[in-house]
């Protein structure tokens, strides 16, 4: 009985899925879910795919401008950022989520933070003052600001 539900809510799901019909689609997508519902029918028995999660520790310290960074990248992996304490008591900046998710969030993280860095560090320069000096601040935190602005509206763009 139960492989027929789940052959029922298989089909029903590639029929939302393949829909030109936004009002038969969305019929049968609530159908499926209600199906699953009923019958207490998990996501991994249709697909046969074990759903994993993890926490995914980032190399890169937390800070107000990092954590931003994080939360934006986060939210495109469907993922959601958590600070925690490792054993010596250091913040950690991490990603939690579905295992391939988080994994991903957190590669592409640190691959964005090196580019911002780099940037902030080479406006820094051009306005005369060395990266990390007094007044340099200023400079890197509104390349900053702006970088965040365009990375959230890109990913932004992507997730519609």
């Amino acid at each position: 009985m139960e492989d027929k539900i789940i052959k029922k809510i298989e089909k029903l799901f590639a029929l939302a899925g393949n829909n030109p019909n936004e009002k038969e689609a969305e019929a049968a997508l609530l159908k499926a879910q209600k199906l699953m519902a009923e019958y207490g029918i998990e996501q991994s028995q249709l697909t046969g795919e074990k759903i994993t999660y993890a926490t995914i520790c980032s190399k890169v310290a937390p800070h107000r401008i990092n954590n931003i960074l994080a939360e934006i990248i986060a939210k495109s992996f469907s993922c959601k950022v958590i600070i925690i304490y490792n054993h010596e008591g250091k913040k950690i900046l991490s990603f939690f989520g579905r295992t391939e998710f988080a994994e991903a969030a957190n590669s592409t993280f640190e691959f964005v933070y090196k580019i911002m860095v780099r940037g902030g560090n080479r406006a820094t320069r051009e306005n005369g003052v060395n990266p990390g000096t007094k007044g340099a601040a200023v400079y890197y935190n509104s390349y900053c600001k702006g970088f965040l602005l365009g990375v959230k509206s890109k990913t932004d763009e992507q997730c519609k």
